[in-house]
């Protein structure tokens, strides 16, 4: 039992620091921006039309998030965003931030 919290509590802790040593939001926001970069946007409407046309029980909101989602896992665009983050991570390592 004390090891369960004690892992829990450590876990924390370290997401903590993670966050606060890389700047995991900075670097969330870095990634982002690379993704839709690298995406056509503006065909984000005929995305909804599609989706909704699919199936009329889901949000707009859900079939965008779905777009993306799968957007994101193609192979293309999983590759490029893995080698952007793993920059982002040593970079901000290397330069002592935050």
């Amino acid at each position: 039992m004390t090891d369960e919290v004690a892992r829990q509590q450590v876990g924390l802790w370290v997401e903590d620091m993670l966050e606060e040593i890389l700047s995991i939001e900075d670097i969330k926001t870095r990634v982002t921006d690379e993704f839709l970069g690298a995406i056509e946007t503006e065909r984000a409407q005929r995305w909804i039309n599609e989706g909704l046309a699919e199936d009329r029980s889901l949000s707009w909101r859900k079939v965008l998030a779905n777009k993306l989602r799968e957007l994101l896992w193609e192979q293309h665009h999983t590759a490029a965003l893995d080698q952007c983050l793993r920059q982002l991570v040593v970079d901000t390592i290397e330069e002592g931030r935050p």
